[in-house]
């Protein structure tokens, strides 16, 4: 792997880290001591950081480059700034949501994820139209980030958006291909152009099942119920029929997403 994607790695497996590590602490840990900060002034500079210092603008649209799992800056910004009870940090977070929702043309109705060409700076956005093969962790990245707006909130529209995000796996993309397959519980590791890829490997699956679960805890989705299986379903998958469709509800009433 080139230094720069193991440095990418290391820089989004660090945001997922400052997403969860506030639930983790008690109150007699954020006033520990850490150099001449207690833990809760780290936090705070490592989610500032995350998210872009006061005057140094706000995430994303200030990268260099998009490439994968993007929305992750944003809801680590959001959920650490909701911690330690920050409003005018929260609210640059979900500025910056707004503006990769937009950017990837999920508030028009479909995810478009960014390819695995990226997308830089200094490109010419045509060259967007053909930039390689979208991912499934970038979708539960956004699928995420939206209910932890929603959550924040209160917006029905961040709600709508996570459920519309979520779609992406059952066929509201730009090919119009299933990545969830429900024979076999898997997930297709990328979407090309022209069809989704056909392996089915542990990072996509979690990623759907991510996805799948944040909408089910934030009670937008419900999930598949198990049915008594049947000598078909049994010689064909080995393994319990299960309904396929998945029901999410926002204020413009059921949506159809599985």
């Amino acid at each position: 792997m080139p230094a720069i994607e193991r440095r990418l790695a290391l820089w989004h497996q660090a945001v997922q880290d400052l997403i969860t590590l506030g639930d983790t602490l008690s109150p007699a840990d954020w006033a520990t001591p850490v150099g001449d900060r207690t833990v809760r002034g780290t936090y705070a500079h490592l989610v500032a950081y995350a998210g872009g210092a006061p005057g140094r603008g706000y995430p994303l649209r200030d990268l260099r480059a998009l490439t994968y799992d993007n929305a992750r800056l944003a809801q680590a910004m959001l959920a650490g700034a909701v911690r330690l009870g920050d409003a005018d940090l929260a609210a640059r977070a979900v500025e910056a949501l707004d503006w990769y929702v937009a950017h990837v043309g999920l508030s028009a109705g479909m995810l478009r994820c960014v390819g695995n060409r990226w997308h830089r700076r200094e490109d010419d956005p045509r060259s967007w139209r053909d930039d390689g093969d979208e991912q499934p962790i970038d979708a539960a990245a956004a699928t995420e980030a939206l209910v932890e707006a929603w959550h924040h909130t209160g917006d029905p529209r961040y709600g709508r958006l996570a459920t519309w995000a979520y779609a992406w796996f059952v066929g509201r993309n730009r090919v119009g291909a299933r990545l969830y397959v429900e024979g076999t519980g898997g997930c297709h590791d990328g979407l090309s152009a022209t069809a989704a890829n056909p392996n089915q490997g542990a990072e996509s699956t979690l990623a759907y099942y991510q996805a799948l679960l944040s909408l089910a805890g934030a009670g937008l989705a419900k999930l598949p119920t198990a049915t008594k299986p049947t000598a078909t379903t049994e010689r064909a998958t080995n393994r319990p029929a299960r309904t396929a469709t998945i029901t999410t509800t926002t204020t413009e009433g059921p949506t159809d997403a599985g």
